[in-house]
């Protein structure tokens, strides 16, 4: 059984908050997914969920997503933008 919108959003951290991290090669070339859910390439990351640190939703995001567990290192960023809505 598939959550539902709502049932995912419940989860979200409020403010909702997300978490992605940055790869490099030898080269310099930072690595970018192509997701199935998204029109346009995007580096690994997701939503922060309810009672999760961003260090935490980073580590499970890229777990999930590439099936590897590196170490993650320091805060790079933070940005916010108002809700569309």
């Amino acid at each position: 059984m598939s959550e539902t919108e709502n049932e995912y959003e419940a989860k979200m951290a409020r403010p909702r908050m997300a978490a992605g991290a940055l790869f490099f090669d030898e080269q310099g070339r930072v690595m970018l997914l192509e997701p199935t859910c998204k029109e346009y390439r995007d580096i690994p990351g997701g939503y922060v969920d309810a009672g999760e640190s961003p260090l935490q939703a980073c580590v499970r995001e890229v777990r999930e997503e590439l099936g590897i567990t590196p170490g993650i290192g320091r805060l790079l960023a933070v940005d916010w933008a108002p809700s569309p809505c």
